[in-house]
């Protein structure tokens, strides 16, 4: 199910700039009930796959929220982000932790952190929502794939 999943959200992002041209000119954009439920589940799920969850998250909110799509991403890494933190926190007080593994992905979370705003910021949002779109429509295939990796 994750691989269609992330495939379905890669796909929303690329369909959304004409769904919300056609939103635009009808009923209003924002939802009292669609962004909340579609954040607790895409969390939920989050929280237990990952895979392809910042794909989904970005989606929604582009649909619920902010068409923009560098105000999008900064909101979806906050939500992902604080997402993290609590997972972070889970599994280190109840869970099996390979320490020597940390050191390595915490340092590349941070250069990540800093990074990706700067290429975000600069980059055309059509050329940045494409380079996401396929990068999880690649992740969708090598998932349906290799689904034990």
């Amino acid at each position: 199910m994750v691989p269609f999943l992330v495939l379905a959200g890669s796909l929303a992002l690329l369909v959304e700039p004409s769904l919300s041209a056609r939103r635009q000119r009808g009923p209003e954009r924002h939802t009292r009930l669609g962004l909340p439920i579609g954040i607790f589940g895409l969390s939920a799920y989050g929280g237990y796959f990952g895979a392809g969850s910042g794909v989904m998250i970005l989606a929604l909110l582009l649909f619920t929220t902010d068409s923009e799509l560098p105000k999008a991403n900064a909101l979806k890494n906050m939500l992902v982000g604080a997402g993290v933190v609590v997972s972070v926190i889970a599994l280190a007080a109840f869970g099996s932790v390979d320490w020597a593994a940390v050191a390595p992905l915490s340092v590349g979370m941070f250069v990540g952190s800093i990074l990706r705003p700067r290429v975000t910021r600069r980059m055309p949002a059509a050329v940045l929502r494409w380079l996401i779109a396929l990068t999880g429509i690649a992740l969708a295939i090598q998932l349906w794939l290799n689904p034990g990796s």
